[in-house]
């Protein structure tokens, strides 16, 4: 746990928060459950391609208008796709929220 990098992440996505329309940290559970939290708080699927070695801790997923990328001051950005519809990650927002009920 690096606590300076954590206060430094979330004085940044304070910053950032006017132009962002989701932001969530990646926990323990790694970038797959915090984007199906996401989904799952925000009723909104994403078709997302999630690189092989996903960061832990430290980071978080953001969401933003695609004219607003710029505008939003991170540093390491990666873009892993676009927001919409009712599916994510092969599953549909039903069958997460049926999983993730049980």
């Amino acid at each position: 746990f690096d606590a300076q990098a954590e206060a430094a992440l979330v004085e940044l996505l304070w910053r950032s928060a006017p132009f962002l329309s989701l932001a969530h940290d990646i926990g323990r559970g790694g970038l797959e459950a915090a984007v199906a939290q996401a989904a799952l708080w925000s009723g909104v699927g994403a078709e997302l391609e999630l690189p092989e070695e996903a960061p832990r801790g430290g980071a978080a997923i953001v969401a933003c208008p695609q004219d607003d990328v710029g505008r939003v001051g991170f540093v390491h950005l990666a873009e892993l796709g676009t927001v919409g519809g009712d599916q994510l990650l092969g599953y549909s927002l039903a069958e997460l929220e049926e999983a993730h009920g049980s």
